[in-house]
């Protein structure tokens, strides 16, 4: 863990019982989620002092992502045994999650909450599926249209900052390229495509002003307007 400013060592995280696979902190910065290889589940942290607060080690699999509610009061996780998993936080304790199985088969990559926290996007490791589910229940309440994406996934996922799209890429190819798919939110149907990468798009990310943050394999990196 480092400074951000100074870029001065502030700690380690130690003792875990397999690779990190993905590190999320809450939106107001209490607390750290750590999503382990193999079965070893979810590990959350108090950000200040780096104590383990809570964790759940019923996972059939590896888990790929993790990503707090706005509020910072939900966490929600994906794994490779096919669950999304919501979790109530208390004082950095986990609650009984809310398990759903998902749509896309067996590896659900990345989930993501909306800015509102009203609906979570899931992508998935494998096919080239998105689902739209509601928050609250983890019911499915839409299937943004894939037309053309005939190759590859969309296991990457982001929502734009004011909610009004989102973004999907990974492994899928368009013109030569490795693409990023948007629809707007209100009608789903409505897509465009930008090709970005040479290789695989291993992340997304909003940024606050508008616009996103990518990262591909090439090695290359971008900001979309």
């Amino acid at each position: 863990l480092f400074d951000r400013t100074s870029g001065r060592l502030l700690g380690r995280l130690t003792g875990l019982e397999s690779t990190i696979l993905h590190l999320a902190y809450s939106p107001d910065g209490r607390w750290l989620a750590a999503m382990l290889g193999g079965k070893n589940g979810v590990r959350v942290f108090d950000a200040e002092n780096d104590r383990e607060t809570g964790r759940d080690s019923d996972y059939g699999d590896r888990s790929q992502s993790a990503h707090f509610s706005p509020d910072s009061r939900y966490l929600l996780t994906t794994s490779y045994d096919g669950q999304l998993r919501r979790y109530a936080l208390q004082e950095g304790k986990l609650t009984v999650p809310l398990r759903a199985p998902t749509a896309g088969g067996k590896n659900p990559y990345a989930a993501r909450f909306s800015p509102d926290g009203r609906l979570i996007a899931v992508g998935f490791a494998g096919t080239t599926l998105v689902q739209v589910l509601d928050a609250q229940s983890l019911a499915e309440v839409a299937r943004p249209a894939t037309t053309g994406v005939d190759n590859g996934d969309l296991s990457k996922i982001a929502w734009s900052a004011d909610g009004r799209y989102l973004f999907a890429a990974g492994r899928w190819q368009v013109a030569g390229k490795h693409g990023v798919r948007r629809w707007q939110v209100s009608d789903w149907s409505r897509y465009a495509d930008l090709p970005v990468a040479d290789n695989t798009v291993m992340d997304l990310a909003p940024l606050p002003g508008g616009g996103l943050l990518f990262a591909a394999q090439d090695p290359a990196w971008g900001v979309i307007a």
